[in-house]
């Protein structure tokens, strides 16, 4: 359903979760990047979490590119 392309410098959003909106942990790297990518693409508002400074802004930029709203940070998801 939703592909980890990188951003192609194009506004092509399936528009498929427009209005909606996700969280997605570990979306600075990897799978959670990835999956954040394809729900920008998918046209879902996008919160991103990261651990660490990472490639999030850039997800963040390429969503937002895209004609959703995206931001995030390193937050503490647990009480540990």
């Amino acid at each position: 359903m939703f592909g980890t392309a990188e951003h192609s410098g194009t506004n092509d959003t399936t528009g498929e979760m427009r209005g909606k909106r996700v969280l997605v942990t570990g979306a600075g790297t990897g799978i959670g990047r990835g999956i954040a990518l394809g729900f920008g693409r998918a046209g879902a508002d996008v919160v991103l979490h990261y651990s660490a400074s990472s490639d999030a802004e850039s997800a963040a930029h390429a969503i937002r590119e895209w004609g959703a709203q995206s931001d995030g940070g390193p937050w503490r998801l647990s009480d540990d």
